[in-house]
């Protein structure tokens, strides 16, 4: 039924059982490899997350040596998505002003991830694994009133 949602509003799900994945620049963690992928460009923009916000925009986006694919299976073909296509979160608004946020990732939002002082693959130790409000601008900022958020 999500994917299907996702679908009717325009949103591209990569198949089931990929992920995002970098083996340039990734989290080095415990159990997630090379699908804990470093993000750019949190949008904190009061146009995304305030009064207007256009279809279909990618508020958390991944690195540019990020791709999806099926983990642990060698790629026989290009991946569909890669680069700074691969939106980790996106915001949609309808024409009647009703909001949807859809995130590819349930662990996002897991105190791990917000606890996490990550260790890059280049040896580069991160202050914080994100933006400490990112889950807060982008699952309450931009509602008013009955916000529908989808994780998938």
């Amino acid at each position: 039924m999500r994917r299907r949602l996702c679908e009717d509003i325009g949103v591209d799900l990569e198949a089931r059982g990929t992920a995002v994945i970098d083996h340039v620049d990734h989290v080095v963690s415990e159990g997630y490899g090379h699908t804990s992928v470093l993000a750019d460009g949190f949008t904190s923009s009061d146009a995304i997350l305030g009064g207007f916000m256009s279809k279909g925009t990618v508020v958390l986006g991944a690195r540019d040596t990020a791709f999806s694919a099926a983990p642990g299976r060698a790629g026989a073909e290009a991946p569909a998505l890669a680069g700074g296509h691969a939106a980790l979160v996106t915001a949609i608004q309808a024409r009647s002003g009703a909001r949807i946020v859809i995130s590819g990732s349930m662990d996002l939002f897991s105190n791990a991830f917000f606890s996490a002082k990550p260790v890059t693959s280049q040896k580069e130790r991160q202050a914080t694994s994100g933006p400490t409000n990112t889950p807060e601008h982008s699952a309450h900022g931009p509602f008013t009133s009955s916000p529908l958020t989808v994780f998938m």
